[in-house]
């Protein structure tokens, strides 16, 4: 698909989930594109070997959002994403899989990795956001958030701890507190004391019909709601952080290499760029990066 070519995606209210996916039919109602106002053993691949339901994709609706593909960037398919984050026009990357966990700042343009820090082999680096020139990068089953500086990726030494499992994490800076925001894989949101990361209030996360929307994965907060990639699937969730109402779906279904490893090389990785007001996606093991432009009637 060239560059011009636009592809359909519909960003509507989620009618019902098949298992822990998404089923969505046709409604009368349509959501806006979201605007500034992502415990078992360890293992080196994905957090749980649980088979995945098939995926029914969302019907088109009347008044569909839509998405161009503005660039496409070269991508590091050894890396195995866990979250972006674009700071200050940098490209910032957690990689995971036990003893190849990292964060790196990498090229947009070439994909070139600039520098990076390894983490302990022990540990599977998971989500990470920034938030006043400081990086909080989660850890898959540890139970501990690594702090460090933005600018050179250098570890402080400072050390936040939670309960259960870590996946995605994104600073809510439009909310009062500027919170964090984190997911560990089920369908509650825990909004986190940005100085303590004490737990505030949970959210649970549910679509049109009220129903738990499960495998919430790596996080993106933008204005008042965040972005979700929801694990195995080849969607993007928008979530209103004030009810956790599902109000919108990105059927991203087109985008990854054809002959990707479903089980692995899943969709994950998305990161806002205000300047632009584009977003930057790829996936776990993906040769290449995309930006999107989303657009609507």
């Amino acid at each position: 698909m060239s560059p011009s070519r636009r592809a359909a995606v519909h960003l509507v209210p989620v009618l019902h989930l098949v298992m822990v996916l998404l089923v969505a039919a046709a409604c009368g109602s349509t959501a806006s594109v979201v605007t500034p106002q992502t415990s078992s053993s360890p293992t080196t691949e994905s957090p749980t070997s649980s088979p995945i339901p098939t995926m029914v994709a969302p019907e088109p609706l009347t008044g569909s959002i839509r998405y161009e593909i503005v660039n496409r960037f070269p991508h590091d398919s050894d890396a195995f994403t866990q979250g972006l984050e674009e700071v200050d026009g940098r490209l910032l990357e957690s990689v995971g899989l036990l003893d190849r966990s990292d964060r790196r700042e990498v090229d947009l343009a070439s994909g070139e990795i600039i520098s990076r820090q390894p983490l302990d082999p022990e540990l599977f680096a998971e989500g990470m956001t920034e938030r006043q020139g400081l990086l909080y990068q989660l850890t898959y089953n540890a139970g501990i958030v690594i702090v460090s500086n933005a600018d050179t990726l250098v570890d402080t030494g400072e050390r936040f701890t939670y309960e259960g499992e870590g996946w995605g994490i994104c600073a809510a800076d439009a909310l009062e507190g500027e919170p964090f925001v984190m997911s560990n894989g089920s369908a509650e949101l825990m909004i986190r004391d940005p100085e303590t990361f004490a737990v505030l209030r949970t959210l649970e996360v549910v679509d049109g019909d009220g129903r738990p929307v499960e495998r919430l994965n790596e996080l993106e907060c933008v204005g008042n709601n965040v972005l979700a990639n929801v694990w195995k699937s080849d969607l993007v969730i928008s979530i209103d952080l004030a009810e956790g109402a599902v109000i919108g779906v990105l059927d991203l279904s087109e985008l990854g290499p054809d002959d990707a490893d479903p089980d692995r090389a899943v969709l994950n990785g998305i990161a806002y760029r205000p300047a632009s007001g584009t977003y930057l996606v790829t996936g776990k093991l993906w040769p290449t990066l995309y930006e999107l432009e989303l657009s609507g009637s």
